[in-house]
């Protein structure tokens, strides 16, 4: 197996933990409010760590909060895919 498709195995086999870890914790915890939240309450998402966190932040000060969880994916290193498997986790606040 080359190097490029064990890192497309090993990718989907990350992504899929997030979304059973979304799938089994959302329900039994608050959603973390993306318009309030500290950089050390980001890196606590799965697969968010301190940079991506911070880019957040700086993003949400820069353009007045977010208007949508959506918008996360306008973050450089957070595509729509970890979006849509945060989603059960996160809020705006609204």
């Amino acid at each position: 197996m080359n190097k490029k498709a064990l890192s497309v195995i090993l990718l989907s086999l990350s992504l899929g933990s997030v979304s059973a870890f979304a799938a089994t914790n959302h329900q039994n915890t608050q959603k973390l409010n993306i318009n309030a939240a500290t950089v050390k309450q980001l890196d606590n998402l799965p697969h968010i760590g301190n940079a991506i966190a911070g880019r957040i932040v700086k993003y949400r000060e820069v353009n007045k909060g977010f208007k949508s969880v959506d918008e996360l994916a306008k973050v450089r290193g957070l595509s729509s895919q970890r979006v849509k498997l945060l989603a059960p986790m996160i809020t705006v606040g609204k």
